[in-house]
């Protein structure tokens, strides 16, 4: 039996639980901050990326503005592995430009990194100041950079692309480390107060079965399989090929690209993990009108998502009030 109330936080614990909800949580499990979000809350990039307090007011903005219903940290996937000492592009002062990994790291500095420092220290501390704000009501989900894709970033790209195949060992020992470290990362954001994690695979789009049963599966499953958290895959793309095994990862949800279709996405997944997506972020939240996007999610929640989201992280610039189309199209709302 369905409670007569659920908290957004019920809700969304409850889809991923596999249990009865009144219906779809609308949310985000990719990045969610906005330039006019930013100037609503005063919190800008680059310091929201790197000042816990910034991370939390900008982090609540989606929540409190424009009524998602969770609180999604942090704003970019550069915390692992700028911790460990890659380097990192804030790109100035250019408040609408994500920052990214700008080359890889010395071969001779991999080691396992705690989770209170650097950046992942900044990241605990932001989900710690967003619990004692939000209390038990709202999710609080943090996106934390999958193994593979962490493998790339201290590796380089190509060169962990090439060594698939050229020098596969090497490949497993670092992701062995990453794996390692995306573990304790996890185990404390969970002590932080954290109610989900957002693993991010974006690199493993690029792989086809073979490649992702053989060098992402294996560091998933062992990831999932020793966490008390329940966790969230994010692959971009066209992730179909790789759907079924993204579905025996143990990741509780599966966040699809607006690539996948959704009725076929959910026939692969076949109950193994709730399905989360998955609105255009580009040719819909950013580019669409309020009355398209509240006729197009409506039509993904009668496709079958379980979680209304968009299908990748927010374009810094989509209108606030397009994001309230997204939600009025789950809750119901005027």
């Amino acid at each position: 039996m369905i409670p007569l109330t659920l908290t957004p936080r019920d809700r969304f614990l409850n889809v991923l639980s596999g249990k009865e909800v009144d219906r779809a949580p609308v949310l985000s499990v990719t990045q969610t901050a906005t330039v006019e979000q930013m100037e609503l809350v005063q919190a800008y990039w680059p310091e929201a990326h790197t000042v816990a307090e910034q991370m939390a007011r900008l982090g609540l903005a989606a929540y409190e503005r424009a009524g998602f219903e969770g609180v999604r940290i942090p704003f970019s996937m550069i915390a692992e592995a700028s911790t460990l000492g890659c380097g990192v592009d804030y790109h100035g002062d250019r408040i609408g430009y994500i920052p990214s990994i700008s080359g890889p790291l010395a071969s001779e500095s991999l080691r396992v990194a705690e989770p209170t420092e650097g950046q992942m220290g900044i990241i605990v501390e932001a989900t710690r100041i967003l619990r004692d704000r939000l209390g038990s009501r709202v999710p609080i989900i943090v996106g934390v950079t999958g193994p593979f894709t962490l493998t790339c970033f201290i590796r380089g790209f190509e060169r962990t692309i090439t060594d698939l195949t050229a020098e596969p060992v090497a490949v497993h020992r670092t992701s062995t480390v990453a794996r390692e470290i995306i573990s304790k990362y996890c185990d404390a954001l969970r002590g932080a107060g954290a109610d989900a994690v957002s693993l991010l695979e974006p690199n493993a789009s690029l792989l086809g079965p073979k490649y992702f049963g053989g060098f992402v599966l294996p560091y998933l499953n062992e990831i999932n399989e020793g966490l008390r958290i329940p966790t969230v895959l994010h692959v971009c793309g066209n992730s179909l090929p790789i759907m079924g095994l993204m579905a025996q990862s143990g990741a509780r949800g599966i966040s699809i690209d607006q690539k996948v279709g959704v009725a076929r996405a959910k026939a692969i997944i076949d109950g193994r993990a709730s399905l989360i997506g998955n609105a255009d972020p580009v040719a819909l939240l950013l580019g669409g009108r309020p009355p398209d996007i509240e006729r197009e999610c409506r039509r993904m929640l009668r496709d079958g998502v379980d979680i209304l989201a968009p299908g990748c992280g927010l374009s810094p610039f989509t209108p606030i009030g397009n994001l309230r189309a997204m939600v009025r199209a789950a809750s119901g709302g005027a």
